[in-house]
């Protein structure tokens, strides 16, 4: 045993340094997937009426891309409706849920990928309702921020294809949208959440 202890008394000495690392390492790991995994970083914030600008990058096939806009919250307000192609259709709702609309202005130049933009609305409690395409028996648009056949361009997802807008896409550079989110009948709407890779978003409070 004497023996044994003196031929690995150097890897005996390491270990715990060894595992520490270890331990350390798989920690941070988690912590990275932890804080990534959810919304945390409030990056950009701003009161409804008043225009917030947001700007940040993001890679894809085609390498490195810019997303930069503004927007503006008017109105948040219940709703009966949806507005799927500029017609409003009447929403079928069980009793406790309601449903509100989110009316934003939007401008942003032509190039600017906003595709794969998410939304959510926050309560005084701090739950959050995230947006939902199909709410009520009704298809809403895809994405919250962008019109209907309106995207704009799309991250690329093969290399050395460029950015490209399906064909009749190209967006305007000015636009509105107006989303719907269910949220119980009880809960006291206080902010307007926009993200696209999480932890960072955007928050407008609402008045």
């Amino acid at each position: 045993m004497t023996t044994w202890l003196r031929r690995n008394r150097w890897g005996l000495v390491a270990l715990p340094v060894t595992v520490a690392l270890t331990i350390g390492a798989n920690a941070q790991r988690l912590h990275d997937y932890w804080w990534d995994a959810d919304l945390r970083n409030p990056a950009v914030s701003g009161r409804q009426g008043d225009w917030t600008a947001w700007s940040d990058s993001f890679t894809d096939a085609a390498g490195e891309g810019t997303r930069t806009f503004q927007v503006r919250v008017t109105a948040v307000e219940p709703t009966g409706t949806a507005e799927p192609t500029g017609e409003q259709e009447a929403l079928k709702l069980p009793s406790d849920l309601a449903a509100m609309r989110v009316t934003m202005d939007f401008q942003a130049a032509p190039d600017q990928v906003l595709f794969g933009c998410r939304m959510a609305l926050l309560d005084r409690d701090g739950n959050r309702y995230v947006y939902r395409p199909m709410i009520g028996g009704v298809m809403q648009t895809m994405f919250p921020c962008l019109q209907e056949n309106l995207t704009g361009p799309q991250p690329s997802i093969t290399a050395g294809e460029p950015r490209v807008a399906l064909y009749g896409e190209k967006r305007p550079p000015q636009w509105t949208t107006r989303p719907v989110v269910l949220v119980p009948r009880t809960a006291d709407i206080t902010q307007v959440l926009l993200w696209w890779e999480q932890p960072d978003y955007l928050a407008v409070q609402v008045d």
